[in-house]
């Protein structure tokens, strides 16, 4: 029977010329696949050498042992806090740290080689990251950092609801993206981790199905946080938080692997490394006015771009602010759905330089943004994918599918991958990215309800505005040089 093909094969131009060419392997001759060198892997949960409760505007700093190189890093948090249900709320509510959260209580994560900033992860970087995930990947983080936590339900109005928090959040500099970028501490100057906080106290009242009220019980009108914005987290004040703790993985080869190592990085006067860093851009805030937009009008807003690096990719996503709202404000939320910190939908992105559009790209055609090597693209985000882990825990309510990617290349894989792509921003002179949203829907919880409805901004009551942020993140090049007689390490080339 095999006979058959292989006949066939002798007389085909085509397997003729692959069987002759110099590319041919046959797979089934036994060969040993590379091989990394064995490693001690040692696991150590940090506390802060500086800081400790974390407070608006405060931050925690861990002075990183030189233990290896390292290849992870996790931030564990805890937190307590509790919560007596107003008279205006219903039996059954309850104290929710809503889908998010992560993002109100992080401002920015800092690396820092002695005392100087070599990247920096800001919140917005945080949210971009997560979109550009496998789903193997995203699963623990919805479940360990971004996913809602849910306190007790109370039995009647007036009885405490309880809420007990647990995060994890994995914090993925550039350089560590790649296992032959991750740094070596044990040979570079000493490193720190400094995170620095933002809202710490941004708690709501909650439905017993998970949807965001207010403290009037309404979860039609100026929703807002339950808990006081001067609130931090200490002992009596019914919100304490646990002592964030930062573990970190390390690697260290044997004496031999050691010694190559070092000769082979550090040979010259210093390692260059081709590795990539995150940067914002100056968010725009907008307004949704009543008097200003009705109903079938679209809102416009552009944001101009200073970056000068080498820019791999664009994240673009719009946020609803979290005070400064005025009463009359419409936010409706709705279970699984909208959540205070939702990303929300975007019509279409419009890229110009020079004058000249480089591209337009509609709300479809994002859902294909990641393109990867084989001319497909890959989407964990989009709508209809599952987007909850173990625990039940949701972050559909964030909307991620409405945060927009230009993407220069391809999508690097999981473990690393070829760079592929990078637009030089310095000599692409007024850049500007104009986003268009899509019309408003009528106040009220039917408008929103509706799945494919349940990204957009809402008409708001007569005299009032609602105040939202563009939001620009970009993944930069950027070349990590080590100097080899001191382990001195700088960003020495962006562009």
């Amino acid at each position: 029977m095999s006979q058959i093909i292989l006949n066939s094969a002798e007389n085909s131009a085509l397997i003729q010329t692959l069987q002759q060419s110099d590319s041919k392997v046959i797979p089934s001759i036994y060969s040993t696949k590379e091989v990394f060198a064995p490693s001690a892997t040692t696991w150590f949960n940090q506390t802060p050498t500086a800081g400790q409760a974390p407070a608006a505007g405060s931050s925690v700093t861990y002075d990183l042992n030189k233990y290896g190189i390292a290849e992870q890093m996790l931030f564990t948090f805890g937190f307590q806090a509790t919560f007596v249900t107003p008279g205006t709320a219903a039996a059954g509510d309850r104290l929710v740290a809503p889908a998010g959260y992560i993002y109100e209580l992080i401002d920015r994560i800092d690396f820092l080689s002695s005392s100087r900033v070599i990247s920096t992860i800001y919140a917005e970087d945080l949210r971009a990251q997560h979109t550009n995930m496998s789903m193997e990947a995203l699963g623990p983080v919805v479940e360990t950092a971004i996913g809602p936590q849910f306190g007790t339900q109370a039995a009647a109005v007036g009885d405490t609801s309880t809420l007990d928090a647990e995060y994890c959040v994995p914090i993925v500099f550039g350089f560590m993206k790649d296992i032959n970028t991750q740094p070596n501490l044990s040979f570079m100057e000493a490193c720190q981790v400094r995170v620095t906080f933002k809202r710490p106290s941004y708690l709501f009242l909650g439905t017993s199905g998970g949807r965001i009220k207010n403290a009037a019980g309404s979860g039609q009108a100026n929703v807002l946080p339950v808990t006081p914005a001067t609130q931090v987290f200490s002992a009596g004040a019914g919100f304490t938080g646990s002592l964030p703790l930062l573990q970190v993985r390390y690697k260290q080869y044997g004496e031999a692997d050691t010694a190559q190592l070092l000769a082979e990085n550090y040979n010259a006067e210093q390692l260059n490394m081709l590795t990539s860093r995150c940067f914002r851009e100056n968010p725009k805030s907008f307004t949704l006015s009543a008097t200003a937009l009705g109903n079938g009008v679209q809102q416009r807003v552009s944001i101009d771009l200073r970056n000068v690096d080498v820019v791999k990719a664009y994240y673009v996503f719009v946020t609803r602010d979290v005070t400064g709202q005025v009463n009359t404000e419409v936010f409706n939320t709705t279970e699984g759905q909208r959540s205070p910190q939702m990303c929300f939908e975007i019509s279409s992105i419009k890229l110009t330089a020079s004058g000249q559009e480089i591209c337009t790209i509609n709300r479809t055609q994002n859902l294909y943004s990641r393109l990867t090597e084989n001319g497909h693209s890959f989407n964990a985000v989009a709508p209809g994918v599952a987007l909850t882990g173990t625990d039940g825990a949701s972050i559909s309510a964030l909307n991620l599918q409405n945060v927009y990617k230009i993407q220069t290349g391809l999508w690097e894989n999981d473990g690393g991958g070829a760079w592929s792509n990078g637009w030089s921003m310095r000599e692409m002179t007024n850049m500007q990215i104009e986003v268009t949203m899509p019309t408003a829907v009528g106040a009220g919880a039917t408008g929103v309800e509706s799945y494919p409805l349940r990204g957009r901004m809402q008409t708001q009551a007569a005299g009032s505005e609602t105040k939202y942020t563009l939001h620009v993140v970009e993944d930069c090049s950027t070349i990590l040089s080590t100097a080899s007689n001191t382990g001195r390490t700088v960003n020495s080339l962006t562009n």
